[in-house]
């Protein structure tokens, strides 16, 4: 069936298409408003268990998240809604689960500007770590290896071990304020 071209609304009762097989489409755009913890639930069995779901439940509700997107090869962008100036990003795994960042791709990682571990500490493996600039690492470090400091050097304070680490002409690796710190590595 056909309706003919205009508006329809809908006001105390839901607007339901059920069907065994065929897509819903539409030209233009689609605003929601609601204030329900499944405003927007897409997944096999609908609000249980989504695949996806945007819970728009928060009484002063005025954040959001924004994906713009790009032409071929000019990526994806994700950012922060908000009548705010500053907004903060919470990216959160359920119970123990992991946080993966290109964890299928080839690519890097960059992160633009400073950055703390708060909990479990800094694990680096695959590859060693590269400190550049003026940085300083504290904290405890059971056996960094292949540690690459260039540009600036480093300073890193607690019980420390570095191992297997290079240490480029002119540049500066200091390693103390440990019970029994040491450094053991080449000078390129």
């Amino acid at each position: 069936a056909r309706l003919a071209a205009g508006d329809i609304t809908v006001n105390t009762n839901k607007f339901v298409v059920t069907g065994s097989s065929g897509n819903l489409a539409t030209a233009g755009t689609i605003v929601v408003t609601s204030s329900n913890a499944n405003a927007l639930a897409v997944g096999l069995a609908g609000s249980t268990n989504p695949a996806f779901n945007v819970d728009a439940s928060t009484a002063s509700s005025a954040t959001g998240l924004n994906v713009k997107s790009a032409a071929a090869a000019g990526g994806l962008a994700v950012s922060i809604l908000s009548s705010g100036t500053n907004e903060n990003l919470t990216i959160d795994a359920k119970g123990s689960g992991t946080i993966s960042l290109n964890a299928t791709g080839t690519g890097g990682i960059t992160l633009g500007r400073a950055t703390t571990v708060t909990t479990g500490g800094l694990t680096v493996t695959a590859g060693g770590a590269n400190v550049t600039g003026n940085s300083t690492i504290t904290g405890t470090l059971g056996g960094l290896t292949g540690l690459t400091v260039a540009s600036g050097g480093a300073a890193i304070t607690g019980d420390s071990t570095v191992t297997g680490g290079t240490i480029w002409q002119s540049e500066t690796l200091v390693v103390g304020d440990g019970v029994s710190p040491s450094y053991k590595g080449i000078y390129a």
